[in-house]
């Protein structure tokens, strides 16, 4: 065989197999971020602005973000009931060192609101997409992240 034809074989495998691991790779990043169901729950900040890929847009603070209109927002619902109480807020902002305690405290609010859980996970369920829209400045401590764990726990 001529070594010319060999390498075009050998480019051609190449390329398929290259096109084999960008699927691959496609695949497993739609199962990492989708738990393999089609179905997502994100978060992002109401300061960002809104993706179509945000799906179904759910605001889970009591207080609105300042500056932002709702047109900007591009809201569905507003879930203010979901979001911590005045008084875990307040604590908050005067020991905002306790995180852990915090989601300590704010998960056992959420324990009496599986009203609203079940309704998230229902909208989760009908809707593929749905992002957790919240207004504290810090992307890392936030009740959308503690919201989104205990969704993820109720619905594994």
């Amino acid at each position: 065989m001529d070594v010319f034809y060999e390498i075009k074989i050998w480019e051609w495998i190449l390329n398929e197999l290259l096109w084999v691991l960008t699927i691959f790779q496609k695949v497993m990043y739609h199962v990492r971020h989708t738990n393999g169901s089609g179905i997502m729950i994100r978060i992002k900040r109401a300061y960002q602005s809104p993706a179509k890929k945000d799906g179904y847009r759910i605001m889970v603070d009591r207080v609105w973000p300042r500056g932002v209109s709702k047109q900007r927002l591009k809201m569905d619902v507003w879930l203010k009931d979901i979001a911590p109480s005045h008084d875990l807020r307040r604590w908050l902002s005067q020991n905002s060192q306790k995180w852990d305690e915090f989601a300590i405290k704010y998960r056992e609010e959420l324990a009496d609101k599986t009203e609203f859980l079940n309704q998230i996970l229902e909208l989760e369920e009908e809707k593929g997409t749905v992002t957790l829209v919240y207004t504290n400045g810090n992307i890392e401590q936030n009740n959308a992240i503690i919201l989104k764990e205990v969704l993820k726990e109720l619905n594994p």
